[in-house]
């Protein structure tokens, strides 16, 4: 009979929170290439060409409550790497045609399990 001990979680699951300057752009969805450009650009801008390696799933993404948010799954090797990237994070929303519109990502809410990113919060 052999035994497997799991030391490290094989994914580790984040919400994200878009912020920017006063709201200007929470009349319109984020879409999932949107976020995935802005994901790679907090990547590359804390850790380079190797930021950008990192590999992310966008599972869900969402408006509500008038914040831009998002589901990202991320091998759990690159938890640390990946959150200290997006925690860290201030750029421009070129892609929505506002050059001066500066955001940053906030992270709400890190998991070993999809549930806890996924259900009601319990705090």
């Amino acid at each position: 009979m052999h035994s497997k001990v799991v030391t490290q979680p094989e994914w580790a699951y984040f919400e994200l929170e878009l912020i920017t300057e006063d709201n200007r752009s929470q009349g319109s969805l984020f879409d999932i290439l949107t976020w995935n450009r802005t994901i790679t650009s907090a990547l590359a801008q804390l850790f380079g060409t190797v930021g950008e390696a990192v590999h992310f799933d966008i599972l869900h993404h969402f408006f509500a409550d008038k914040r831009q948010a998002c589901i990202v799954r991320v091998q759990g090797d690159y938890r640390d790497k990946f959150q200290a990237a997006v925690a860290g994070f201030q750029g421009s929303l070129d892609s929505l045609g506002s050059e001066d519109l500066q955001c940053g990502i906030h992270v709400v809410r890190v998991s070993n399990s999809m549930t806890g990113v996924s259900g009601p919060r319990r705090f």
